[in-house]
């Protein structure tokens, strides 16, 4: 049953209607250094610090949480714990609403992407200075 409202309560919600809900942008970050992760985590914030961060350590999880939701980059290490690599990821992000994915390790570049078909995929080698990590990541956050 309809309840009753005060005129005052009417006019508030005439005069504040509800802001629209803003997306913020998602970075998903597949690395098992939880150090390492939080350092880029930092960094990632440092260049948009509205951006939501997802951590997570392996494939399986990281699979599971691309179902579920969107992101604009996910950044995968090469080879995590168990011998999973994160290049199995390139694949669902294809068929995913993901902006951009990129790798990094600390094997060779020319080793990780030409052996398992990611050549257009953006590098960033291991181990990096925070500086280098900043500069691989901002065009990476600043892609529509």
């Amino acid at each position: 049953m309809p309840t009753a409202r005060s005129g005052a309560e009417r006019s508030r919600r005439t005069l504040f209607p509800p802001l629209p809900r803003v997306q913020r942008p998602r970075l998903l970050l597949v690395e098992d250094d939880a150090d390492l992760a939080a350092h880029m985590e930092r960094i990632a914030h440092s260049l948009v610090p509205a951006l939501t961060v997802d951590r997570t350590t392996s494939v399986v999880e990281a699979k599971a949480l691309l179902e579920v939701r969107d992101y604009a980059l996910v950044v995968a290490d090469y080879l995590l714990e168990g011998r999973e690599s994160g290049i199995t990821l390139h694949a669902v992000c294809d068929d995913r609403s993901v902006t951009q994915f990129a790798l990094m390790s600390a094997f060779a570049v020319r080793d990780v992407l030409e052996n398992d078909g990611a050549a257009a995929c953006p590098f960033l080698p291991k181990p990096f200075t925070t500086a280098r990590c900043r500069e691989f990541l901002r065009p990476l956050l600043a892609a529509p």
